[in-house]
């Protein structure tokens, strides 16, 4: 298979989500680096930029495989032997990868339109991690097992990830490769060297799918304390065998053997023997606390026989929870009823029955049920054991008789004062599943039927006297129970009548179908104990887990059966269905054949809709007129656990109303504004923001409406075309008629006054040549119409002038301002670009002016750099800039440097101190410039 036909088969079969998760081999990666080099030379730079998968896959293996840290275009242009590379070219080519994202539906990180970083920061994200940074990977991995998992893998760790994933969306602040956990409890913070980018993929990427590929690594992790070795051999399991050599912290761990006493971690307090010493111990498990939870401290309330203690429970930092240190307290009675409530900001309460028994495995921590193999059992003195045959320790104790068990398996049944226990637990009738997929129903005859990977293991009860004839009916197939039996048990309650468990695998044949479980009890009706569709191959994945503001949901149906969208569609490109989710169900449709019967199958999408007076939309309106507010507001957003509305106002920093939703039905929340409508009427010259906050797999926040009063510009800028002439491009939120006047800045004289659209808008009476104030008003009327007034709502902008889409030779650039690693920079000075000469359609050199700021005035200009070189993006025919550098020598040209202590700019020949920490390299893909491109007055 070529490597075309590789990428092409990953992309399209695997279900990734990122493109660093396609194994690429060193022939493959000589393949794409000659393929790349000849594509790169033929590409050209268009509005509209191509996808380009393998170009794509390039990028990410080069961010793989030679990344370290800086500059990442620099790596790349070493890499295909070309540093001439332009940064427009390098820009195209971020654009192409976008594309290539958008195209295929992989994870993007969100970017602002004109932020050249972003493509790297998603190239990085789609590398996953870097080889460079995989130790620091590494140190993060086993924190996480050991912090947050307490050293314990579940089998699921989605709701873990979620919590983490909160923790980094608060931490992408924080510039730099690296990320802290702050010290709590007297313990030193540490540090964890992460890519900025890893860190974004785990706040923003698709928790389901950057969940399974943690989860592969957390597996390293756990299988190195059963001596197991990986068993592939991709970078990370070579990475993985490499750090294990160098790091200590996980090999006195493991020497410790303190990582698992009972196999399933406790979360409910449970107890321990200290057999030694004859006194049973209260213990108090590791505990995980949520941010939003902790309130300063933690204790325990432990209350037994009516007299209760208090406990305080030390704390440490994990990521994006708290977790309380284990807590042990000796005890008088193991058999006696406790209650422990775990208190913080929120109060967690277990409550332990009193038994006359409890039981231990082989290291003394108490367990649920028997175990395989050495199980030790304490009973209250005077209790009676039947069953297997126990050894009786008799320590001399007062409180209690041990006894041990050491061939317990899946058949035993032990009978302590009467009561039954075995492997399988408390006996509970019915049919125990392993779940097809969360969210996905299946019906037959329009009626709802299970649907499972495996036979389930079903228990029922019959009649002791009918247990030598009764039989289980399978489809087409019959079985006595007593020879098929896993366990037979009796009933203390109910003694005329035995307790059946039987484990249908050992019995039934592994083929897909239709099952039908009865009882067939000798002169009676048959009983049906279950009935279930058995696949072997169905697997339903959706590229989200909540859907907040999106138009459609894509769902992976990735398996061997025919199957057909009802109320969606398939995409072709990736055999992929789209949902749209402006269906009012919420629930995807499809029809299934399974062994030429035909089935229903829905998936339900986790979609947030909202909307006044019960019409609920999933889109996010570009504002809300305020007229529109009404006092009945509804959410509906299915597995939230609250909800609430904040209300902000003036662009304050903080929650000026706040309205809880009021849950009718699961998911659909209500909500009566009528005190925050006044609110925000009451503030109809500010601005309002109505943001939403719920709280589901984890917290999401984010603004749902712009209350609107008065129309809000976003732009309004004049340009030019050499066909049509000069236009005004518009772009406003608002209800009232938005007018425009232009006004010739010599003669004081209005040339033209119009009612505008958003777009673009002809202003045919006004001379390209001119200079120009602009002034916008919006027209309100009264209530009929009539009347109507003109109200300026923004400040006029002066001294505007056309600048030419083909060059801006005869403008300046005004730098506005600069940020560096997404960290606003301070300036004490203002800067300009003047003299500007073309050196390409994209490419302009220039003389870089600087102008101290005094505090009450502005101090003389100066030329401060000759030669600056000014790169452009030309987007729709409007030049805007990319990046500013200057020529060092004859053709090399060189970043501006940015001095934290003067706050001004610098070439590297001004870099007058040694402690070059304090000046930052302003290289492309970390730096965007906020610019102004206008005329020369």
């Amino acid at each position: 298979m070529s490597f075309i036909e590789t990428i092409q088969s990953a992309i399209q079969d695997s279900g990734i989500k990122l493109l660093g998760q396609i194994q690429i081999s060193e022939e493959e990666y000589a393949e794409l680096l000659a393929y790349s080099k000849d594509r790169i030379n033929n590409l050209q730079i268009r509005t509209t930029s191509p996808c380009d998968l393998y170009l794509s896959v390039f990028l990410v293996q080069v961010a793989i495989r030679k990344y370290t840290d800086g500059n990442y275009w620099e790596y790349f242009k070493e890499e295909i032997n070309n540093p001439a590379l332009s940064s427009a070219k390098t820009n195209n080519i971020g654009r192409v990868f976008v594309a290539t994202l958008k195209h295929y539906h992989l994870f993007q990180i969100s970017r602002d339109k004109y932020a050249n970083n972003a493509f790297v920061e998603n190239i990085k994200a789609h590398a996953y991690v870097p080889n460079n940074y995989l130790d620091g990977y590494f140190d993060f991995i086993y924190a996480f097992y050991e912090k947050n998992l307490l050293r314990q893998l579940p089998d699921d760790i989605t709701e873990d990830f979620a919590e983490m994933s909160y923790f980094f969306e608060n931490s992408l602040s924080s510039s730099g490769d690296s990320v802290s956990l702050m010290s709590v409890d007297n313990r030193p913070s540490k540090s964890y060297r992460l890519l900025k980018a890893t860190r974004s993929l785990f706040a923003t990427g698709d928790v389901t799918a950057v969940s399974n590929i943690l989860y592969d690594h957390l597996k390293m992790v756990d299988d190195y304390f059963d001596d197991k070795q990986p068993n592939d051999s991709n970078r990370f399991s070579v990475a993985f065998s490499k750090w294990i050599e160098k790091t200590n912290e996980i090999k006195e761990a493991k020497l410790k053997g303190d990582r698992k006493h009972s196999g399933v971690f406790y979360r409910k307090p449970y107890f321990t023997i200290d057999r030694g010493n004859g006194y049973a111990s209260l213990v108090i498990p590791k505990q995980k606390i949520r941010e939003d939870d902790l309130r300063g401290s933690v204790y325990a309330l432990v209350s037994v026989n009516g007299k209760a203690d208090t406990y305080t429970l030390n704390i440490y930092r994990a990521f994006g929870v708290y977790v309380t240190e284990e807590k042990r307290i000796p005890i008088d009675d193991v058999f006696a009823e406790f209650s422990v409530s775990i208190v913080s900001g929120k109060t967690r309460k277990f409550e332990i029955e009193s038994k006359s028994y409890r039981i231990f495995d082989e290291d003394y921590y108490e367990i649920s049920k028997l175990r395989k193999g050495q199980n030790y059992i304490l009973v209250s003195k005077g209790s009676i054991i039947k069953g297997e045959k126990p050894v009786y320790i008799n320590r001399d104790f007062d409180e209690w008789d041990e006894y041990s068990f050491g061939k317990i398996n899946e058949k035993s049944v032990l009978y302590i004062n009467e009561c039954p226990i075995s492997m399988t637990g408390s006996f509970t009738v019915g049919a125990n599943f392993e779940n097809l997929g969360e969210g996905v129903t299946f019906y037959s005859d329009n009626k709802p039927i299970r649907a499972a990977y495996n036979h389930p293991i079903v228990s029922f009860k019959v009649p002791s006297s009918l247990i030598g004839g009764t039989l289980i009916r399978c489809n087409n197939s019959k079985h006595f129970i007593e020879y098929v039996a896993t366990s037979i048990v009796d009933l203390p309650d109910e003694v005329e009548t035995k307790g059946v468990t039987i484990i249908l695998e050992d019995i039934l044949e592994d083929k897909e179908g239709m099952y039908l479980i009865e009882l067939d009890e000798p002169g009676k009706s048959n009983k049906t104990i279950c009935k279930y569709l058995l696949f072997k191959d169905f697997k339903c994945e959706l590229d989200k887990k909540w859907y907040v503001f999106d138009d459609e949901a894509i769902i992976d149906l990735n398996s061997n059966y025919e199957i057909a969208p009802i109320n969606c569609y398939k995409d072709s490109s990736t055999n992929r269905f789209i949902f749209d989710l402006h269906n009012q169900t919420g629930v995807a449709e499809f029809s299934i054949k399974l062994n030429n019967t035909q089935f229903l199958f829905n998936v339900e999408i986790n979609t947030f809709k909202h909307g006044f007076e019960g019409a609920l939309t999933p889109s996010k309106p570009d504002y809300l007129w305020h007229t529109d507010l009404k006092n009945d507001f509804n959410v509906l957003i299915p597995g939230a656990s609250k909800a609430f509305l904040l209300y902000e106002k003036n662009n304050n920093i903080g929650i000026n109303g706040r309205k809880k939703g009021v849950e009718e039905k699961n998911g659909l929340f209500k909500f009566d504004l009528t005190d925050l409508n006044q609110e925000i009427h009451n503030n109809a010259n500010g601005t309002n923001a109505i943001r939403f906050f719920f709280e589901a797999d984890k917290k999401y926040l984010f603004e749902l409406y712009d209350v609107l009063f008065h129309n809000k510009v976003i732009k309004a800028n004049m340009i030019f075309d050499e066909e049509s002439g000069v236009k005004v491009d518009v772009d406003y939120k608002g209800n009232y008629d938005l007018v425009i006047q232009i006004i010739d800045q010599n003669t004081n004289e209005t040339i033209a006054e119009k009612t505008v659209n958003n777009g673009v808008n002809n202003f045919d009476d006004v001379s390209p040549d001119g200079i120009y104030t602009m002034k916008i008003f919006e027209r309100e009327g009264d209530a009929f119409g009539f009347f109507a007034e003109l109200k300026e709502i923004c400040e006029p902008q002066y001294g505007l002038g056309i600048v030419n889409s083909k060059t801006i030779s005869k403008c300046k650039v005004t730098i506005n301002g600069v940020t560096n690693n997404d960290t606003v920079l301070d300036f004490d000075y203002n800067y300009s670009i003047l003299h500007l000469e073309m050196i390409d359609e994209i490419t302009f050199k220039g003389k870089l002016v600087e102008q101290e700021k005094k505090k009450d005035f502005l101090g003389p200009s100066r030329v401060v750099l000759d030669n600056v070189l000014v790169e452009c993006t030309n987007e729709e025919g409007v030049l805007s800039v990319l990046s500013i550098k200057y020529e060092y020598d004859e053709d090399i040209f060189e970043p501006l440097y940015y001095d934290c202590n003067e706050h001004r700019l610098l070439d590297c020949d001004s870099l007058s101190s040694n402690d070059y920490s304090r000046y930052i390299p302003l290289f492309d893909d970390s730096t965007v410039y906020d610019t102004l491109i206008g005329r020369i007055v």
